[in-house]
């Protein structure tokens, strides 16, 4: 093989070239090929809903390289890591959706005015006894900014819930299936059992350092009931400043059929230098949709806020409200999942890794 740097072209032209060899054995020729450089431009917008790596999504060719400024008008799947942008602004009423566990977002700011989401985790066994999420949001950044219309909505994107053919949910704490009724899920809390006796599912994660999606609630036999799926995860990993105006929410979601359990809440981790905002932080597990009929409901999922300034954070005063309820239930007599979950705003150093 052969190659040659070159210098000084003109952005966004096309080239045409051609190779040719000489040896003691003769010549030849390649056929002319061609090449196009890309732009200079440093501003990237989005003109048409799609993937994230399709140049077709983009107003200039290819996708956005390190250090651009960048903004999403479309729905947009983030379907590979991006390089450290100088910002990416997501306007309102429109999606960034995340396809994958290590898939991150990397910038120097971020502002979210329409919804961040994830793809669903999909897992519906353990692996080695291990359960692999295979999706979350996932954001290392200098500072985050969620404005009034922005959210990160990740309801019922955790491990799936009980179905007809494996009745029990899906994740480390996923609620039991017997006979007509399912249990709910649990991760904070523990889940809640049925009345038919199917056990409610276990806590599990870290209080301090959760990243792990909620569980799904169980089913019973019926073969119109599915148990609703566990919260997604949110993790955010900010130098700077993060301020929530908005609304994140990792709730569970419902069982469907009345008698299938709900689904335990997720997680939401913020790691930041300070945390500021009026909005609202909600890992809730949720219950049946009807009246659940001996039904377990999901348990409340984690929440998490660490900040390292610590004299910057003391000029601050954050009024965001966190909620972490477990599911109510419509039956009267019926028990109803614990919510045992942690939130905190942390005021110590954290020695965690960097962007």
């Amino acid at each position: 093989s052969y190659s040659i740097d070159l210098s000084g072209l003109d952005p966004l032209t096309t080239y045409h070239y051609q190779a040719h060899a000489v040896n003691v054995y003769g010549e030849a020729s390649s056929d002319v090929l061609s090449l196009t450089t890309l732009g200079a431009v440093e501003t990237w917008t989005t003109v048409a809903d799609g993937m994230w790596t399709n140049p077709a999504t983009w107003n200039v060719p290819g996708s956005p390289r390190a250090g651009a400024t960048v903004t999403v008008n479309h729905n947009v799947t983030l379907d590979a890591s991006t390089p450290v942008l100088a910002s990416l602004t997501l306007s309102s009423s429109k999606t960034l959706t995340f396809d994958g566990w290590d898939t991150l977002l990397a910038a120097d700011a971020v502002a979210v005015n329409g919804t961040l989401t994830h793809a669903l985790n999909t897992a519906t066994n353990a692996v080695g006894g291990v359960w692999i999420p295979n999706a979350r949001v996932n954001i290392a950044c200098g500072t985050l900014s969620l404005g009034s219309t922005g959210k990160i909505d990740v309801n019922g994107k955790g491990f799936p819930g009980g179905v007809l053919a494996s009745p029990h949910g899906s994740g480390p704490g996923g609620g039991r299936g017997k006979l007509n009724t399912g249990a709910g899920g649990g991760h904070g809390g523990v889940g809640g059992k049925s009345v038919a006796g199917a056990l409610g599912g276990v806590t599990y994660g870290s209080a301090s350092e959760p990243t792990l999606p909620g569980s799904g609630g169980g089913m019973g036999t019926w073969t119109n009931m599915k148990g609703g799926e566990g919260g997604g995860a949110v993790f955010i990993d900010a130098s700077g400043q993060v301020s929530v105006v908005g609304a994140i929410t990792a709730n569970g979601g419902d069982g469907f059929g009345g008698a299938a359990g709900g689904g335990s809440g997720g997680s939401v981790y913020i790691h930041c230098g300070t945390f500021s905002g009026t909005g609202s932080i909600k890992a809730n597990g949720n219950p049946t949709v009807f009246a659940p009929q001996g039904t377990g409901n999901g348990g409340g999922g984690r929440i998490a806020v660490v900040f390292t300034n610590l004299a910057a954070q003391a000029a601050l005063s954050p009024t965001v409200a966190f909620d972490l309820g477990r599911g109510r239930s419509a039956r009267p007599g019926l028990e109803r999942s614990t919510s045992t979950a942690r939130r905190s705003i942390r005021r110590r150093p954290w020695p965690g890794a960097g962007r």
